[in-house]
């Protein structure tokens, strides 16, 4: 007599089956996360969303007819309301995100950080503080992505991180070459 198990058990045992035949290092380098990140979805302690999921399967390359049953019990364990959905910025993967290196002004930079907030799936202003460690204030954030002058770069720098950027490097240099810029043409005007 054969047993069956729920959704959640069955799900978790294929994700950790595919994560240790294809390698712990190995599917976490392909979906660009960690692996404490890549422990939380393949115990479901954190349960993805549908679109970091598939990116999931297609990272463990399982077969078309387990892809189905995965999917199908994805489906049943998020009904399931789970224990905790992650809105946490180490969760988030990098595809999509804007890029900085086309700003050359800071009305551009601006515009770009209001991007970031939207593809960090547009977070309130209380959720973004709460995700700095409250080093960004409501009001803060507010005046920063309603303004056409170039934010502090501590802000700058916070807010990235809040949105779940990783590669601040290429954000810290776009804000340095325009405020090189920006301090010429004031140097220029006098």
């Amino acid at each position: 007599m054969a047993v069956t198990l729920g959704a959640r058990p069955n799900l978790k045992k294929l994700l950790r089956r595919g994560i240790e035949e294809e390698g712990r290092a190995e599917v976490a380098a392909r979906l660009d996360l960690s692996l404490e990140v890549l422990y939380d979805y393949a115990t479901l302690r954190v349960i993805p969303d549908p679109e970091t999921f598939m990116l999931l399967l297609r990272a463990l390359k399982v077969s078309s007819e387990t892809e189905r049953w995965m999917s199908w019990w994805y489906l049943q364990v998020v009904a399931e309301r789970p224990k905790t959905r992650s809105n946490d910025a180490r969760h988030i993967l990098q595809s999509g995100l804007p890029d900085p290196l086309g700003a050359d002004c800071a009305e551009a930079l601006v515009k770009l950080l209001n991007e970031v907030r939207d593809w960090a799936c547009n977070p309130s202003l209380r959720e973004l503080e709460i995700r700095s460690q409250f080093r960004l204030k409501r009001t803060t954030l507010s005046d920063m992505l309603n303004s056409n002058r170039l934010p502090e770069l501590g802000r700058y720098m916070a807010f990235l991180e809040a949105c779940g950027v990783r590669d601040t490097q290429t954000w810290a240099f776009v804000w340095r070459k325009i405020m090189l810029k920006e301090r010429e043409a004031k140097v220029g005007a006098t």
